[in-house]
Order: C-alpha cells, then structure tokens, then sequence
C-alpha cells in the first residue's frame, strides 16, 4: 500500500517505476469484477484460437499458391498475417496467464 486512502482502497497496491504510477489489483471488491474477468478470459481464449487459426491459413494459403504468391497485394496481407499470428503467440498467452491469475486460479 501507498499509506495514501488505506481505507478506502484495500484491494489495490500502488507500484512506482520511473516516473510512472501503476495500480494493481490485489483482490476483488466483489463478484461483480471476478465474472467481468472471467467473461474477458473467455473471450481472450476464444480470440487466440480463432487468430492462430485464421492467420495460419491466410499464411497457407498464400505460400501454397503461386497466383497468390505473384500479386503485391497478397504480399502485404501476408505480412500482417505473419504479425497478427506472432502476436497472438507471444503476447496472448502471457495476457491469459495474467488474467487467470488475477481471477485466482492456478494455471
């Protein structure tokens, strides 16, 4: 705790880095904000799943393909495949992590 609203803020910790000021969440004040998390939880699964499999058939698709392979056009949408999939796979995990986590449950 930063010493400042002790009373009024329980559930949160005030963490100093640099010149910046973050709050954490250490507990919930109610049910309300454990189901809005879990909601978000799911629909983060469902959105890595859906972008892993979606970004690796555009992929597909496009290096198995010549016609595909020759347009410019297609070049750019493989690029943001290739991004949007890297995305999905570093950073997406680490965010479900984290979001398990601060629900409560063990991975």
């Amino acid at each position: 705790m930063d010493g400042t609203n002790s009373s009024a803020i329980v559930f949160m910790k005030t963490c100093k880095g640099f010149d910046d000021r973050v709050n954490i969440i250490t507990e919930f004040p109610s049910n309300k904000n454990v189901l809005e998390h879990v909601i978000l939880l799911v629909v983060s699964i469902i959105i890595f799943f859906s972008s892993v499999f979606l970004n690796s058939v555009v992929i597909t698709a496009i290096l198995g393909s010549s016609q595909l392979k020759a347009k410019v056009s297609c070049f750019t949408i493989l690029v943001r495949s290739v991004t949007d999939l890297a995305f999905a796979l570093v950073i997406f995990p680490f965010f479900i992590t984290l979001l398990s986590n601060e629900i409560g449950w063990e991975n």
